[in-house]
């Protein structure tokens, strides 16, 4: 078989890892942009995880007799060329690629990991990239700010209905924004929305609600007792 037939082949059977991983994972979640071979890596990784959970299904339908036979074609079809390649269940896998991907999304979104780490006391990390990230997503802070502009003099207070990723660009879109001269707080005027492009090292952003977690605090007070313990 020539290389090109070979490569096309190897397209087609992780087709779904594509699909799932590249236009739903990568799309809905938060993180840095991804080389080249992350992309081809997670991809792959992803294409077998489908393939598996389709596997399952088929087993299960199998094990019930929903269904009289059916077969895998895929673990065939890696190991052996001139197993032909089943057009039918490439769909099927895409389909369940699909699915799985916006599961996965949910699951890093929600940092469901990083939440039962932290439970059994395996790490304190939250998951997220930065402070940034993790401000402008966290259930505890919130969403009504106060941005300052020292270098130019302004105040901006409002809604945060927009942030960029973590990125080249710094971006904040504002809702139900009145802007203030910060030296004086005088008013100059409102509007319904505001967008703002500027690097965050020249903003001070202050969150004038946030959430008290009393466990915490009782956390904080007992390492120090322990820590000034004789």
């Amino acid at each position: 078989m020539e290389f090109s037939a070979l490569t096309f082949r190897l397209l087609l059977l992780f087709l779904p890892g594509l699909v799932g991983f590249y236009l739903i994972i990568d799309k809905l979640t938060v993180h840095r942009r991804f080389k080249l071979h992350a992309v081809l890596l997670y991809s792959l990784l992803h294409g077998f995880g489908s393939y598996g959970v389709y596997g399952l299904i088929v087993w299960a339908l199998l094990a019930t007799r929903r269904i009289g036979t059916a077969d895998v074609v895929f673990f065939r079809a890696i190991r052996d060329t001139a197993t032909t390649i089943d057009f039918r269940e490439v769909a099927l896998v895409t389909g369940v690629s699909v699915l799985l991907g916006f599961i996965v999304s949910a699951f890093i979104s929600h940092k469901l990991l990083y939440r039962f780490a932290r439970r059994l006391r395996i790490t304190r990390r939250f998951g997220d990239l930065d402070a940034w990230t993790f401000l402008m997503t966290s259930p505890d802070v919130s969403a009504w700010v106060i941005v300052r502009d020292l270098e130019h003099d302004l105040m901006y207070m409002g809604y945060v209905h927009l942030f960029s990723d973590s990125g080249e660009r710094d971006e904040l879109f504002l809702r139900d924004v009145t802007v203030y001269r910060n030296s004086t707080a005088e008013e100059w005027y409102q509007t319904p929305g505001l967008y703002l492009a500027r690097a965050r090292r020249h903003l001070l952003i202050e969150f004038p609600f946030v959430r008290y977690d009393q466990s915490r605090r009782e956390e904080w007070n007992e390492r120090q007792e322990a820590e000034t313990a004789p």
